[in-house]
């Protein structure tokens, strides 16, 4: 673990020094000079308290130069800061109270590991070049340690302070640090020191348990042994639960608060007796248990240094960034050398080294196993979008070049629904008859549709900002025709909610693109069949940018299967996928057919319409100014508690069918627990939640990759794994769908101990089989009481409730163990809250983002903090605001801060393949296609010419070769484009150029009577030239 604190000022610094003598108090703590800079300032050795406080004031011996400088009499500098490096507890435990003194020497080891690598890469100071303030690297540290291995509480804690003074040498002299990089880099830097520390102590014989976090303790070191030393801990937890903070629900500075607020003074007393105090708290078993760990690992440490060195390592290193690559694929199509670094070095703790880690990433490169590609992410020092070096894989690559290369191979190949004149008259028809419409037909939604209707490509696309009526204006006269024609219709969407949205709004039964899939394969869906035949299918899919590159690529590949129509509907500004891919916006650059819709229609405040106009451009300034303007009201307050507090009360002071027609964002867990409770608080006092309370348990997805759901350090005891299919498990089966709580975790051997519903111990290891198909909760508790909104987290067939479904609760049975809730869907549920599959539930006041996508409210209310990166960009922005018809409130820290977050922070996600790629991969499939078009009008024309000799066997190639021919030649198609403007990237259309093969295309039959008649006009001059046989006449004839 490691604390950054900073030494605020000089004067401070001795008073502080002065008052406890925190760092050179103890005669027999070990102290020592550190680093470059202190090299090259001479000093070495012991740290003396003189020395000390003159290097924190400035002084530094041999510069005659101060630094800092004067201001009102006072001279100004920062002292430095205060790095500090906490061993696990239980290595704490052995080396004080079992005495193995070597892991002392470890630690020290580690502590300075980790600083080198600070030193390294993060010494810095800040210089003005050509008008710009830069970051100047220079390497060289002055840092004092202190070891300690006290708490305040006199509980075993080994722990070194690193005080890195604010000082660093450059060619100009001595100059002061910048230390954003140091706070940015703060995790690095305890990885850093866990990774050297891990493998330090299994050399000297111990085994570790690691956690998902990239912690460990050493194995053996049993809980209840932890937590019989860990009371200052303990007083922390208890301080936050107090505060309601507990839990993982409050802030990083929630938790520094509680621990100020916990402080006591250093006691003092004598060293030498403390490890007989702390003997005294263990029983003998776990006393013995402790020194019969160290004589174990004392023995074990020659064969263990051994085998934690040299190749071992290298091999090591190679899997882990296997695994770390391959964890990252399933989330995004590139990703920076940062992100992969850093998940690597996690999963590494007890097997590599940040430097083998480095080793491998350079062989895997040259070996082709992973590719350079530049990528643009957010920037945690910056905290805006930067390019950097980045990498992907030859298989997303592979994913995505399939992916183009289906769409493109759909151009021409279907007959258009109707022409432009039927077309234009199906659009007069649905404005006629539309009941009570809010707004005329813009010219937008009157070129969409006839293009929808027109398209001879069997692949075709929406793009429409939010709130342009894409559903029920363009997809409901599209819809209409196409079901008057006898076509077989299905409306899809990534997500349940979605899916049954856009089924409502056509009249049709709605699937999620997942279950649509399913049945497909199983032949649960089979074509239809009308008057002409089989119905072709049309799949309609809603939230089209929601779908990752390998689920939109099998459902290109069903529909070719199929020979089903697609329409991709959704807005590439909007979120995307969770999996990997941009998809949709990856296809619209490669050139598919696409109707574009801008002109929003959504809002009736003019002030709102316009900021998520602006909000859509990415104009961050614009579009909060407008907002704050007339069209909602803003809110800045630097306090967190004080912000969940205002959207509370802001969500409390509406009427009930007020707080029926809101939406309330808020993008983090915690922030989303503390505002429900605040809510629930506020429904309890007001009467609205009645009744008794009943604690039921909830399941909590844990969001696991599928190469985290094979670790067996990522479950918990308590956690909860539901498979997908059937096992068996040493001979023990386990049941599809069945829910399976965790016993215990054997990391020694690779097992998870599971119980199953029979009571049965089911023995798992997810390494060999099985995490592919398991999803993983943790398991918590909620309150429900009647009057209570809550929202399905899960589809379930037994229930008969889908993803997203809301609900009230009418009543609850404590005794019973039941609750009675009202859903969306006008049933009333009786459910026993204990049943395995009872937990998917959340309470419905404050929801994500990516939980509203694809909703309309009357008005919305936004927490949009500035400081979270990877939470609060231009497309999650952008999502909230367009949620609202009416009005609403923005919540936020800062709002010159978020104003740049928002316009630096764009929230897109990578690709495999660039633009350029992409569309290259569209026109060699385009090409291929027309070749064989070309080949198979060979074909029918030899087909042809075979009639005057044998008819009957040409009869057959005829057929086949004209109805393949027929459709096949591609309609030019409008190319999406980036359209940079000074505050953001938006798509434009880009004007086609007619190119040789269109123009050929153009002269092309589209029909096959078309065919026959031109083939039939080449027959004639033929055989004008030859001799004419009667049964060459008859055969035509006939």
């Amino acid at each position: 673990m490691l604390s950054i604190g900073a030494v605020t000022s000089a004067a401070g610094a001795s008073g502080y020094f002065n008052r406890d003598d925190y760092y050179t108090r103890d005669a027999d703590s070990p102290s020592a000079w550190w680093g470059a800079g202190a090299e090259r300032l001479g000093l070495a050795g012991r740290v003396e308290r003189g020395a000390f406080e003159a290097v924190l004031e400035g002084r530094l011996p041999g510069v005659h130069e101060r630094l800092g400088f004067a201001q009102q009499g006072a001279w100004k500098h920062k002292a430095g800061w205060d790095l500090t490096f906490s061993a696990p507890k239980s290595v704490s435990i052995l080396a004080e109270v079992a005495g193995d003194t070597r892991l002392l020497a470890a630690h020290d080891a580690a502590v300075k590991a980790a600083l080198e690598t600070v030193e390294r890469d993060l010494a810095a100071t800040r210089v003005k070049n050509d008008g710009r303030i830069v970051r100047e690297p220079t390497g060289a540290l002055v840092v004092a340690l202190f070891r300690h291995d006290l708490s305040r509480n006199r509980d075993p804690q080994l722990h070194t302070h690193a005080v890195v003074a604010n000082a660093t040498p450059t060619e100009r002299g001595w100059r002061s640090i910048d230390s954003r990089a140091l706070y940015d880099a703060k995790m690095a830097i305890g990885l850093r020191y866990r990774q050297e520390l891990a493998l330090r102590v299994q050399r000297l014989g111990y085994a570790i348990d690691v956690t998902p976090n990239g912690g460990f303790e050493i194995r053996g070191v049993t809980s209840q042994t932890i937590a019989a030393f860990s009371t200052r801990r303990a007083e922390i937890e208890a301080r936050l639960d107090a505060l309601g903070k507990g839990d993982g629900l409050g802030t990083a500075k929630d938790a520094d608060a509680a621990t100020l607020a916990t402080r006591r003074a250093k006691s003092a007393g004598e060293r030498t007796a403390e490890p007989q105090r702390w003997r005294a708290r263990l029983d003998g078993r776990a006393l013995g248990a402790l020194d019969g760990l160290r004589a174990a690992a004392e023995r074990a440490g020659p064969k263990a240094a051994r085998s934690h060195e040299g190749a071992a390592r290298t091999v090591a290193a190679a899997d882990v960034l296997r695994e770390a690559t391959a964890a990252l694929a399933e989330r995004d199509a590139a990703f920076s050398v940062d992100r992969l670094m850093g998940l690597a070095g996690k999963i590494a703790v007890g097997r590599a080294t940040d430097a083998d880690l480095a080793g491998a990433l350079t062989d895997a490169m040259s070996r082709g196993g992973a590719l350079a590609r530049r990528v643009v992410e957010a920037d945690r020092l910056a905290r805006v979008d930067m390019e950097k070096e980045g990498l992907t894989t030859e298989a997303l690559r592979a994913e995505e070049r399939a992916l183009i290369a289906a769409e493109a191979a759909g151009r021409g190949a279907v007959a258009r629904l109707a022409s432009p004149q039927l077309a234009g008259r199906a659009i007069a028809r649905a404005a006629a008859s539309a009941k009570e419409p809010r707004h005329a037909w813009t010219e937008d939604q009157r070129a969409a549709t006839i293009a929808l209707l027109t398209t001879r490509n069997s692949v075709v696309a929406v793009q429409g900002l939010a709130g342009t009526a894409k559903t029920s204006t363009v997809l409901a006269t599209y819809a209409a025709e196409a079901r008057r024609l006898g076509k077989d219709l299905h409306a899809l969407a990534p997500t349940a909610s979605a899916a049954e949205t856009l089924a409502q709004a056509l009249g049709l039964e709605g699937r999620t693109v997942d279950r649509h899939l399913a049945e497909l394969k199983s032949g649960v869906t089979r074509p239809i069949q009308n008057r002409w035949g089989y119905a072709e299918p049309i799949w309609i899919v809603d939230e089209a940018s929601m779908l990752s590159t390998a689920k939109l690529r099998s459902l290109l590949d069903a529909a070719t299967a199929q020979k089903a129509r697609v329409v991709l509907v959704g807005d590439v500004r909007q979120l995307g996928s969770v999996e990997a891919g941009a998809a949709f916006r990856q296809m619209q650059e490669a050139g598919m057919q696409t109707a574009v819709l801008e002109r929003i229609v959504r809002q009736t405040d003019a002030a709102l319409r316009q900021a998520v106009e602006q909000a859509a451009t990415g104009d961050a300034a614009r579009a909060t100014g407008y907002f704050a303007g007339g069209g909602g009201a803003l809110i800045v307050d630097k306090d967190a508690d004080a912000r969940l507090t205002a959207l509370a009360s802001a969500w409390l002071a509406l009427s009930p069918a007020e707080r029926a027609a809101t939406i309330l964002i808020e993008p983090s867990r915690a922030g989303r627990a503390r505002i429900n409770a605040a809510i629930r608080e506020g429904l309890a006092a007001e009467g609205t939640l009645s009744g008794p309370a009943l604690a039921a348990p909830r399941l909590e997805s844990k969001g696991l990759t599928t190469v985290e759901k094979r670790f067996v350090f990522s479950y918990a005891p308590g956690d909860t794994v539901r498979f997908q299919r059937g096992y068996r498990f040493d001979g023990v089966a386990v049941a599809k769908d069945d829910y399976l709580t965790v016993v215990e975790v054997r990391q020694g051997d690779g097992v998870v101990a599971l119980r199953t519903p029979a009571d049965a111990t089911v023995l798992w290891r997810p390494a060999e089989k099985g995490a592919a198909k398991a999803e993983v909760f943790a398991r918590e508790t909620g309150e429900l009481r009647a009057g209570d909104r809550i929202v399905w987290t899960r589809n379930d067939a037994r229930l008969g409730l889908r993803n997203g479904l809301e609900g009230r609760v009418v009543e609850v049975d404590p005794a019973a163990r039941t609750a009675a809730i009202a859903f969306a869907d006008k049933r009333v549920r009786v459910i026993g809250m204990d049943a395995a599959d009872a937990g998917h539930w959340r309470h419905g006041y404050a929801q994500t983002a990516h939980s509203a996508q694809g909703r309309t409210a009357e008005r919305v209310l936004i927490h949009a903090e500035s400081h979270r990166i990877n939470l609060i960009n231009a497309s999650s922005f952008y999502v909230a605001l367009s949620r609202a018809r009416a009005n609403g409130a923005l919540v936020t820290d800062d709002l010159a801060e978020l104003r740049k977050a928002l316009a630096g922070r764009a929230g897109v996600k990578m690709s495999a393949l660039d633009a350029s790629e992409a569309a290259r991969v569209a026109d060699q499939t385009v090409a291929r296609e027309l070749g064989v078009a070309a080949r198979l009008a060979e074909r029918l024309s030899e087909a042809l010419r075979s009639l005057r000799v044998e008819p009957r066997r040409a009869e057959p190639a005829l057929d086949s070769a004209a109805a393949l021919f027929a459709g096949r030649t591609p309609e030019p198609t409008a190319k999406r484009v980036p359209e940079r403007s000074e505050n953001a990237t938006r798509l434009r259309p880009e004007p086609s150029r007619p190119r040789e093969r269109d123009r050929d295309a153009a002269r092309r039959p589209e029909s096959l009577d078309a065919v026959l008649q031109a083939a039939e006009e080449r027959r004639r001059v033929d055989a004008a030239r030859a001799p004419r046989r009667p049964s060459q006449d008859r055969g035509l004839e006939r």
